[in-house]
């Protein structure tokens, strides 16, 4: 199997995994949800973020099905650090595991807060902030590496 094909395979297998990870924890927090509960989509912050979402998840399919289309976007690196890619995205999904773990049932799929909810202060939560976003950050900035392509992040 070519190399290229290989990377375009992991950048696959990192994208679906993070899209079952959160497919998954949202509908676990949709069965519990009360159903009086009212999501902020039409906030223009929501917008543009979903608007950012569509353009980078275009940009990746661009890569992975039609890599020459984004050819110009394209830079030199060794295959031995575009595989660190991998070792950045496997970093991100087990912060993003050990986050959503240690929030338990006070985690949600948007920022809100709940009644009774109390700080969390264990777990990643006690040395990093924002531990999810951070594995965000590492999980779809992985594809940059291993695509070895800036716009295919």
């Amino acid at each position: 199997m070519p190399a290229e094909l290989s990377f375009r395979l992991l950048v696959a297998a990192v994208l679906a995994a993070f899209v079952g990870h959160r497919a998954y924890y949202t509908r676990r927090l949709q069965r519990g949800r009360a159903a009086d509960h009212r999501r902020a989509q039409d906030a223009p912050e929501s917008r543009l973020s979903v608007l950012a979402g569509l353009i980078a998840f275009a940009s990746t399919l661009m890569y992975l099905l039609r890599p020459d289309w984004i050819q110009w976007a394209r830079f030199q690196l060794p295959a031995w650090l575009r595989g660190i890619g991998l070792i950045v995205a496997l970093g991100g999904f087990t912060l993003l595991q050990w986050s959503q773990a240690a929030l338990g049932s006070n985690w949600s799929d948007e920022p809100r807060l709940l009644a009774g909810q109390g700080m969390v202060a264990h777990g990643a939560y006690q040395w990093i902030r924002h531990p999810i976003y951070a594995a965000f950050l590492l999980i779809l900035g992985s594809p940059m590496l291993l695509s070895a392509n800036w716009n295919a992040a």
